[in-house]
């Protein structure tokens, strides 16, 4: 788990730049605190649906945007 956490969080920070969003700006669209959102981009803390809904709509992008199947289908044959 603490692996989807970091790349998660690596992709909601490669999103929120390339929207122009700085740490502070995306947790006042999201009514959350900026070390929410850092948690978050450090893959100490994943986001609850309902954050995580509020993040797609400030950051106007769709939950795929956040997961890489390719990734998911290494993890599998890990196992």
């Amino acid at each position: 788990m603490k692996d989807l956490k970091k790349e998660f969080g690596k992709k909601l920070k490669e999103i929120r730049e390339d929207r122009g969003y700085t740490q502070e700006r995306l947790a006042e669209a999201v009514d959350s605190s900026r070390d929410t959102i850092r948690n978050i981009e450090s893959g100490r803390h994943g986001p609850r649906f309902g954050l995580f809904e509020r993040i797609l709509i400030a950051l106007e992008a769709h939950p795929r945007e956040f997961f890489d199947l390719e990734w998911a289908v290494k993890q599998r044959k890990r196992r």
